[in-house]
């Protein structure tokens, strides 16, 4: 370590700060020096050795040897011998890697709604709501109407799975449902005997539901 401390010295003198990344690794050995667990990430570090490289982040001058080379497509420029870099020249320092895209993420199906305009005043959803049903926690879900928009606040709520445990603004969708775009979780009101009623629906396809029992700012 202290070699490697002046090199990195000299380093930032040469380079200056802004342009240098130091990536350091784990050591494979625990505290006491018992050898590292079978597949883990600690084993690995032990097969292959990186103590710690540093990488040059400047800009290639165009007109440098350091653009030729990398003109030239390799399938990869990395230290082989996996041993520590001392920074020299900036090309001596390069990592190469190609990023591949395999697949395009998108949203589960049942997330997927157009939004639209509600039919009736947001305001009569305000409210605090208790959601029964999930773990033996007690879901607390405050509702709020601000400019026109509903928001949740679940910073109450002692389970934080299903639904946002902070606040969050909500839109409403075509098929009658509301949605976060922060969380995977649908929610709809619903006239009850009882007054407004609340069910939410995870992505695993459980239902939770849920009564309003009060003015949520009222009971802060």
């Amino acid at each position: 370590m202290p070699l490697l401390r002046v090199e990195v010295a000299l380093s930032f003198q040469q380079f200056g700060r802004e342009d240098m990344l130091l990536i350091g690794a784990t050591s494979e050995r625990s505290l006491k020096g018992e050898p590292p667990i079978p597949e883990s990430n600690q084993a690995v570090y032990a097969q292959i050795g990186p103590d710690c490289c540093l990488l040059d982040l400047r800009t290639v001058p165009s007109d440098s040897a350091a653009a030729v080379w990398l003109d030239v497509e390799r399938p990869d420029r990395s230290n082989l011998r996996y041993q520590p870099v001392c920074a020299g020249r900036a090309w001596d320092c390069l990592l190469f890697h190609r990023t591949l895209s395999t697949a395009t993420v998108e949203r589960p199906a049942f997330l997927q709604s157009p939004r639209g305009e509600p039919d009736s005043d947001l305001h009569r959803y305000e409210g605090r709501y208790i959601i029964y049903g999930f773990l033996a926690a007690v879901n607390t879900l405050d509702v709020y109407c601000e400019a026109g928009a509903l928001y949740t606040d679940g910073q109450d709520d002692t389970s934080g799975e299903v639904f946002p445990p902070y606040r969050a603004e909500m839109h409403y969708c075509e098929d009658g449902r509301f949605r976060w775009t922060v969380w995977p979780s649908i929610l709809e009101f619903h006239d009850t005997e009882g007054g407004i009623g609340v069910s939410v629906e995870t992505p695993g396809g459980s239902v939770y539901h849920g009564q309003r029992v009060g003015d949520a700012r009222a009971l802060q």
